[in-house]
């Protein structure tokens, strides 16, 4: 699989299979990146596992999509906020944040999650913004995430593909939230699953009227959560342990993608696990 892979419909990868590549735009960042779309490839999604060493930097910005993050190990500062392993944060359209810095004698390993928001902007696929970024590059330089252009001025360099494959200016949504909002996953309680003996969920939150909605899932060796039909987009990301996802065996960070109304495969656990998943997308 090469870092340009993007599938569409149901999908399960397991990040092993994954080349790492340097972000390139943002100083000290590494990604294995999964790109999803529905069967029709009008919805999209990045799902990545990432580094950020100690030295790391991006400069302060907003983005035109969500994210969400979950640190798995390590420590990462935003601005004045350190997040730590166990934290899970959302980052609203529109919402400024950062800078984002490494933390001296920590690397940081997260997942992050990309995809088109509340306000309808169309979020493009990694082809998308491969063509964007090789068109942008001819003409001007991309340095620390941002954007030099041929005349001096200079622009968040996410802001620059989307000028360049829109050709208008970038307009980013009104701000729902006034800032990133950190859940500290740990001090959820474990609830268990009805029908699911060895199943158990932290019902994080939910926000907006398409979502995120996110939750964690632990399962039990031998635990197994009967197959369903995906209501709204959904990703979930194998935290630890190790899973059979309908004929699928995941092990490491794992991801699986089903699109709205797409089955998701009953999930057996090989051994004890964890799980973050994340709807979006969700209808009315």
């Amino acid at each position: 699989m090469t870092t340009m892979t993007e599938i569409r419909g149901a999908a399960a990868i397991r990040t092993a299979d994954v080349p790492w590549y340097d972000l390139g735009a943002r100083r000290g960042i590494k990604l294995k990146a999964m790109s999803f779309s529905d069967e029709r490839g009008q919805r999209h999604v990045l799902v990545a596992l990432g580094t950020l060493d100690s030295d790391a930097i991006s400069p302060r910005h907003r983005h035109t999509f969500e994210q969400v993050r979950y640190f798995i190990d390590g420590d990462m500062r935003f601005g004045d906020d350190t997040y730590d392993a166990g934290d899970c944060v959302y980052f609203p359209e529109g919402i400024e944040y950062g800078p984002q810095l490494g933390v001296p004698g920590s690397e940081s390993l997260h997942v992050t999650l990309q995809w088109g928001g509340p306000a309808g902007i169309y979020y493009p696929s990694r082809s998308e913004q491969y063509a964007a970024r090789q068109a942008l590059s001819a003409k001007g330089t991309f340095a620390d995430g941002m954007y030099t252009r041929a005349d001096g001025s200079v622009v968040d360099g996410f802001e620059a593909l989307v000028e360049e494959r829109t050709g208008k200016p970038c307009v980013y949504p009104a701000p729902r939230y006034e800032r990133p909002i950190r859940m500290r996953t740990r001090a959820f309680a474990w609830l268990p699953v009805d029908d699911a003996p060895g199943v158990a969920i932290r019902r994080l939150v939910c926000f907006n009227e398409v979502g995120p909605e996110i939750t964690m899932l632990r399962f039990a060796t031998h635990a197994r959560l009967p197959e369903g039909r995906a209501v709204g987009d959904e990703v979930r990301i194998l935290l630890s342990g190790a899973l059979r996802y309908g004929d699928t065996q995941l092990d490491g960070v794992s991801c699986t993608y089903v699109p709205d109304g797409g089955r998701i495969e009953a999930t057996d656990a090989v051994a004890d696990s964890e799980l973050l998943a994340v709807r979006f997308n969700i209808p009315a």
